[in-house]
């Protein structure tokens, strides 16, 4: 959100999306990062994280960035693991 135009000379993908649509993702993360310090949004919040990680997902693997696509799998698994175990 605040590094924008910093960081996105460095990744092609970030010109997959509108840089307001960006900035709406940073804050929605910042939101469910939020929620995953309170024990009641836990669950929730990592559904939700879980699932803008597939958005991120397809971004990366239309630009083929392969490391970024193994983050966003890996930081995926881990918040559907997350939220599996809280809404149980």
């Amino acid at each position: 959100v605040f590094l924008f135009e910093k960081v996105s000379g460095d990744v092609p993908s970030f010109g997959a999306l509108p840089r307001n649509v960006w900035l709406a993702l940073g804050i929605f993360e910042f939101l469910c990062v939020a929620g995953l310090l309170l024990p009641a949004l836990t669950g929730i919040a990592a559904a939700a994280l879980a699932a803008e990680s597939l958005i991120f997902i397809g971004v990366h693997v239309k630009y083929r960035e392969t490391p970024s696509i193994a983050m966003s799998a890996v930081l995926g698994l881990l918040m559907a693991f997350l939220a599996w175990s809280k809404l149980q």
